[in-house]
């Protein structure tokens, strides 16, 4: 797996296009979240995109926890970098909600998900 590659939207290696998935890519993902994070700030598009992007796969594997830890991480910085009202503070609201019921705090998850229906609607323009 090319460190590169983890924050790309296709999450698809642009060298060999292989999808990348399983625990070694759940520790690279994380990993270089981080490393984004200490290199350019918590406000930077990639660290936020890398953040949610570990948040989603950590969903996937079921290991919620960590995906709430990574979409905190996530929305903390989309909310400063785009507001908390934008697309991307939605999206990264809804990763939120969904690992929060996964840990069983369904009070926050339900709070978190009405928040993204609320965002992306109006992002739309709905």
């Amino acid at each position: 797996v090319h460190a590169d590659c983890v924050v790309r939207e296709d999450w698809r290696c642009s060298i060999c296009r292989k999808e990348m998935t399983g625990d070694v890519c759940l520790v690279l993902g994380s990993a270089v979240a981080q490393a984004l994070e200490v290199a350019l700030g918590t406000g930077h598009p990639a660290v936020i995109c890398a953040h949610n992007r570990d948040a989603t796969l950590r969903l996937g594997a079921g290991q919620y926890a960590g995906a709430v830890t990574a979409a905190e991480r996530a929305l903390a910085g989309a909310e400063v970098a785009y507001g908390p009202k934008d697309s991307e503070a939605g999206c990264v609201l809804a990763n939120l909600g969904a690992a929060l019921q996964g840990v069983g705090r369904h009070g926050d998850a339900a709070h978190h998900l009405e928040r993204a229906v609320v965002v992306l609607t109006s992002a739309c323009g709905e």
